[in-house]
């Protein structure tokens, strides 16, 4: 996993962080709450991609937290949006 965050371009990466290019592209999106059901959210998602016109693309796959915490969250109230790479 890699932890992603939108910076300016004027910053410049230090120590371990590297900057990237993010191209984007096509995704179809589902949202997903409680920890521990990730990986049967993103096998649903795919799932349903195997039943669509969609086909696998090769860009990034994708976890954006929706309630992040600094303070920790209840892992059976986290909530997340699954972005899956698609193609038609």
């Amino acid at each position: 996993y890699e932890q992603w965050v939108v910076i300016p371009e004027t910053i410049q990466a230090t120590g371990e962080a590297e900057i990237k290019t993010f191209p984007g592209g096509l995704y179809a999106v589902t949202r997903c709450t409680g920890l521990t059901n990730i990986y049967p959210t993103w096998q649903k998602l795919v799932a349903w991609r195997e039943d669509s016109a969609y086909q696998h693309a090769g860009h990034q796959w994708l976890e954006k937290w929706v309630n992040p915490s600094k303070d920790g969250i209840d892992e059976s109230q986290a909530v997340m949006d699954l972005y899956l790479p698609i193609t038609l």
